[in-house]
């Protein structure tokens, strides 16, 4: 696996975790 793909990828992976907390956080506001 290239290094840049890798990279991307784990960082969007985290992006995706964060989104989601954001995610239920706002639901759990409603």
């Amino acid at each position: 696996m290239l290094p840049g793909l890798k990279a991307g990828f784990t960082l969007d992976a985290r992006l995706e975790a964060d989104s989601e907390q954001l995610m239920w956080l706002g639901l759990c506001e409603l």
